[in-house]
């Protein structure tokens, strides 16, 4: 008898493939035991079966690039989401100023939140601003004095040395000039004091002219032109001094003395002055030039007389004049005090030269400019 062969039924998965392996089929004969498989190809990789793994974001700094979230397949590891590449955010500077001092540049400090920092815009030192400086230790004349300035901004100090005071001496030694309490006055060791005295006489119009001012009653009685020299070259005080000269003779029969500075316009200027003990006179100023020595006798109505005196500079030299009026301290009350002054003196005596006996200065070898009642500019 012929054989009939196998009758299989359906085809049953007996293996679900999967992405990684083949499955399996088997279908059974009818008839019989024997049966038949096949494999079941793999499945095609589908990202959605799979857990995606998380790329995380990388933040993106001042100099650092950064990156944004990613993700891959857990599966076959493939990128599912690209990380994009974000730019380096830069650095962003907050400022602080440094202002400049006396002594240091100034500038400016630019610091980033991550911490970078530069320094820049240099501002120049402002320097200091001195004051007019005191002094703080006296000079004499063995050493030199100290001068001390303040900053008016930081407070910082200098010193500078204030000269040691130099002797300017007269032969005459009733003749000096000594600077004043207030005064720094400080003369060159090789400054010569010239003391001259003139044979001078005011005219009628320039005492018109003082009586005008000052009152009448006044009596000419000396002059004097006095000067600084150094290096053949007259110089003036840098400060106020007091100049003594000598008293000329028979003064006691005058009440007052007082020192008037009058200029070529005929303006008049009382100085502080104080008669002597020792037979001169003392008078404050701060120019030298000429000066006349007037008296003022006793006002017999039981007050005195106010001095009217030439204008001795203008007739010398065409400058100005200072005008000395003399009373006797016995009837008016004591002149002001100025025997605070101190002597300009130095280890290193300088005798200036002297001619108060030399030739009168309106002879004809000597002659000089008319008084200002006539013509004159020139200041001595």
């Amino acid at each position: 008898m012929d054989a009939r062969g196998h009758t299989f039924g359906e085809w049953v998965t007996t293996k679900e493939p999967t992405e990684t392996e083949n499955g399996e089929k088997r279908r059974d004969c009818d008839s019989c035991d024997a049966f038949e498989t096949s494999p079941i190809a793999a499945l095609s990789h589908d990202h959605a079966n799979w857990d995606a793994i998380i790329l995380e974001a990388v933040a993106p700094t001042c100099t650092e690039t950064g990156l944004t979230e990613g993700k891959k397949c857990s599966g076959c590891g493939e990128i599912i989401q690209p990380q994009e590449i974000l730019p380096a955010l830069g650095h962003t500077y907050e400022s602080d100023v440094t202002p400049p001092t006396c002594t240091e540049q100034g500038y400016t400090t630019y610091t980033c939140h991550c911490g970078n920092s530069y320094v820049a815009d240099y501002v120049n030192t402002l320097g200091h601003s001195w004051n007019e400086g005191l002094v703080t230790l006296q000079p004499s004349d063995q050493r030199d004095g100290e001068k001390t300035y303040t900053c008016t901004v930081c407070g910082g100090t200098k010193t500078e040395a204030v000269k040691k005071l130099i002797k300017v001496e007269h032969a005459d030694s009733h003749i000096k000039i000594e600077a004043t309490e207030d005064s720094n006055v400080v003369f060159d060791s090789d400054t010569v004091l010239s003391v001259e005295k003139s044979e001078y006489m005011p005219d009628s119009t320039v005492t018109e002219k003082f009586k005008e001012a000052v009152g009448k009653g006044a009596e000419f009685l000396a002059a004097y032109d006095i000067s600084l020299i150094l290096d053949s070259i007259s110089v003036q005080p840098e400060g106020k001094v007091a100049v003594t000269v000598p008293l000329p003779e028979n003064t006691d029969a005058y009440e007052k003395i007082q020192v008037v500075f009058v200029d070529d316009f005929g303006n008049v200027t009382p100085h502080e002055t104080k008669v002597n003990e020792d037979g001169t006179v003392t008078f404050i100023t701060d120019h030298f030039s000429y000066y006349a020595i007037v008296g003022i006798p006793e006002d017999k109505t039981g007050g005195f007389a106010i001095i009217a005196v030439s204008v001795l500079a203008a007739a010398l030299l065409g400058g100005t004049l200072t005008v000395t009026v003399i009373k006797k301290k016995k009837r008016s009350a004591e002149p002001e005090d100025i025997s605070d002054a101190k002597v300009l003196t130095s280890a290193e005596e300088e005798t200036a030269t002297v001619a108060e006996n030399g030739p009168d200065p309106l002879t004809e070898e000597n002659a000089r400019e008319p008084l200002p009642s006539d013509v004159s500019d020139t200041d001595h």
